[in-house]
């Protein structure tokens, strides 16, 4: 029997890794030993210049520490100028420039006297000589007639004939026949655009055969009359603009309204006048016509009177009731020279107002042309001065910039300014508790935000005797306006600038000293003033006299001498053994 150690298994063993031998260190380069020398050499003198400071700061506190051991700020005394100032703020701007302003344009909206038909329609009198021949008669006895009538005005027509069957004829103020010769081309040419020249000759034969004054029935014609007129004429759109900033010399063109409504306005009108001043000489000669007319028609007249009293005196040798005829006859050659006499009268009347309408139609149309030539002239800006172009600015909708060119303007309306750069002065504002130390002449300095390096000398022009207007709220702050005049020009100065002013109400120049405020108290509002000067490692108390006082430092005329030290800080008294 075999035992149970033999028949165990043997147990298993791992192997055993070969043994290495441990590498030796790497030597250290020697670039590497040289650069952490050279670190720790940094590294030594960093902290020996960080000591010294430390030690220097201690030593310049310990110098400063009172007898209190509290540090006082101190101050060097020195001389110098000592000036009490007043500051103001403003803008620059010029003395001598030139505003233009949007033209005001004269002239009549409505075009009347522009052409003939829109002065026919107006009811101008004519007198003409017609014939009448619808009124005509001829008989073997004697008849005369007259009438008086007024179409559109003061008209007068007078007819008689004779036993020989002479015709008639009419004398009127504003006749159917030139209206036809001369106003129906007119009014055909200038009538609308429906209906134009059949409407025209309708209206020109119903006058005709109404006897209607065509002068007064421009009305009735397609398009109301010739002419143009309306807002067009007077719109202000600017076509050409000098531009902002750009130098301009007298005379030269700087702005130009579109004036192509206005020039043609200006031909109409002188158009216009020429054919009122023709048709004034022909007016003139018609009522010569008709002068002439009445007094043969009067001596027609006085005629047959004469004719009927010759008549009247075969009565003897004639049957009673030729006798009767003819004395009938003589009455009535005498009614008819009667009624003449009377229709000549008022027809001179009629005339000579005819002729004072025409003359106050040509000075209406003449004081039109005046108006359109001087509207064309305003049109035109040219330049008054020598200077620059400060464009304003304009609202476009939603939109705020510079006039240009294409913008309409309104009359009156503020839109370029030219500027003489070398008449620049400050506007300034000051309060008006502070208004009673200003005074003119005073010197002053200028400083400009746009160029801080820029300082320039001036003085006080003017100061406003009221203060300027509150705006739309009430204010109990009030200021009063100031002008300042600059004594040096600088080619960088244009208007509108802002800056800063300090004039200049005191000044004192102290030869013995100048301190701060900081470093001089006093005990009481009204004591004597006094500072703390620096003896050795305590502070003494000195009474001062002082100058001339600013808003920083004053003017001491006794008590302290230049490089003195004076404490800005009240020091803490010394204790007793200090010192």
């Amino acid at each position: 029997m075999q035992s149970p150690m033999s028949s165990s298994p043997a147990p298993l063993t791992a192997p055993i890794p070969p043994a290495h031998e441990p590498e030796s260190p790497r030597p250290l380069r020697k670039g590497r030993r040289k650069i952490w020398w050279f670190l720790g050499v940094l590294v030594v003198i960093a902290a020996i210049a960080v000591g010294a400071l430390w030690q220097q700061q201690v030593a310049v506190r310990r110098k400063a520490v009172g007898a209190g051991g509290v540090a006082v700020r101190t101050y060097t005394v020195r001389n110098g100028i000592v000036e009490k100032t007043l500051r103001l703020t403003g803008t620059t701007a010029a003395e001598h420039y030139v505003s233009l302003i949007a033209p005001q344009l004269r002239g009549s909206r409505s075009g009347y006297g522009r052409d003939y038909s829109s002065r026919r329609s107006g009811g101008s009198s004519t007198a003409t000589v017609s014939a009448d021949t619808s009124g005509s008669s001829s008989s073997s006895s004697s008849s005369s007639s007259a009438s008086l009538s007024s179409p559109s005005g003061p008209s007068v027509s007078a007819s008689s004939a004779s036993d020989t069957g002479g015709g008639a004829t009419s004398v009127t103020s504003s006749g159917v026949s030139r209206a036809t010769n001369r106003s129906t081309s007119s009014r055909v040419s200038s009538g609308g655009q429906s209906g134009g020249s059949s409407g025209a000759s309708s209206a020109v034969t119903q006058a005709a055969s109404t006897g209607v004054d065509l002068g007064s029935t421009a009305s009735l014609l397609p398009g109301g009359g010739g002419g143009g007129g309306g807002s067009s004429d007077f719109s202000l759109i600017l076509q050409k603009l000098a531009p902002a900033g750009s130098f301009v010399k007298k005379g030269d063109v700087v702005a130009e309204f579109d004036r192509q409504f206005m020039l043609l306005r200006l031909d109409d009108y002188r158009d216009a006048v020429r054919q009122q001043q023709l048709d004034m000489i022909n007016l003139r000669s018609s009522l010569e016509v008709s002068r002439t007319k009445r007094r043969q028609d009067l001596e027609a007249a006085k005629g047959q009177i004469e004719k009927a009293q010759l008549d009247l005196k075969t009565t003897p040798v004639r049957s009673e009731i030729d006798a009767e005829r003819l004395r009938l006859a003589l009455d009535q050659a005498e009614a008819q020279y009667k009624a003449l006499m009377e229709q000549a009268k008022y027809a001179d009347i009629s005339e000579v107002a005819a002729i004072r309408k025409e003359e106050l139609d040509n000075q209406k149309a003449e004081l039109e042309l005046k108006r359109a030539e001087a509207n064309v002239d305003k049109m035109v800006a040219r330049a008054a001065i020598d200077g620059l172009v400060v464009m304003q600015n304009i609202v476009r909708g939603t939109d705020y910039g510079q006039i240009q060119a294409g913008d309409q303007l309104a009359p009156g309306q503020f839109y370029m300014q030219i500027v003489d750069p070398r008449s620049m002065v400050v506007n300034a504002t000051v309060n008006q508790v502070d208004a009673e130390l200003l005074r003119i002449g005073q010197k002053a300095r200028v400083r400009f935000d746009a160029y801080p390096d820029l300082e320039l000398p001036a003085h006080v022009y003017s100061i406003g005797a009221m203060t300027k207007a509150g705006g739309m709220r009430a204010t109990f702050f009030k200021e009063i306006p100031v002008k300042l005049r600059l004594d040096r020009l600088d080619p960088r100065v244009i208007p509108d600038l802002s800056v800063a002013v300090n004039v200049i109400l005191d000044a004192e120049k102290a030869e013995t000293a100048v301190a701060p405020l900081a470093g001089i108290f006093r005990d009481a509002p009204d004591a004597q003033p006094y500072v703390f000067v620096k003896t050795g490692e305590s502070w003494e108390r000195r009474e001062v006299e002082l100058g001339v006082v600013s808003y920083i430092e004053a003017a001491v005329r006794s008590g302290l001498r230049p490089g003195e030290v004076i404490a800005l800080d009240r020091p803490e008294p010394q204790k007793p053994g200090q010192g």
